[in-house]
């Protein structure tokens, strides 16, 4: 019986690998950013002042030097966070949870790839750049520099 089986020359699975979709990866972040607030943001939300229209309105010059310092230290544990999942297993839980990895990350490339999460000029215009180069040649700005990419293996 086995040998008639092997005899119909079935193929074995399929495997496609391509680019991550923008859903994928914008459910993967937010996942992310959820957990690290959890987690890790909570402990500077006393330090942080309440948004509200004033505070909004009054910009950067209202905040204190504490706000300053958890601001900076959220951003560093933000990019520690996606640096090292990244470098050490290939993913980030978000990016495990909707099966995408990125491909071809070394320590300094995983810095590279999240340097947008930094809040110091220029860091802040890839929050414009990024999108708009991921809509329209569907890979991140900072992975087509740091030379790595974000991919989802499809198995059929």
């Amino acid at each position: 019986m086995r040998d008639a089986y092997e005899q119909l020359k079935i193929p074995g699975q399929r495997v496609h690998v391509r680019d991550a979709s923008m859903l994928r990866r914008f459910g993967a972040f937010v996942t992310d950013v959820l957990l690290l607030d959890i987690v890790a943001f909570t402990a500077f939300t006393p330090l942080l002042p309440k948004l509200d229209a004033r505070t909004v309105l009054a910009g950067a010059s209202s905040l204190s030097d504490a706000a300053y310092a958890a601001i900076i230290v959220m951003a560093l544990l933000g990019l520690a966070y996606f640096a090292f999942f990244e470098y050490l297993l290939g993913q980030t839980p978000g990016m495990m949870l909707f099966r995408i990895t990125a491909e071809n990350v070394t320590l300094w490339r995983a810095f590279v790839r999240n340097a947008y999460l930094l809040p110091l000029f220029p860091f802040p215009l890839l929050w414009i750049i990024e999108p708009l180069h991921l809509a329209f040649t569907k890979r991140r700005f900072l992975e087509v520099a740091s030379n790595t990419r974000t991919i989802e293996t499809i198995t059929y």
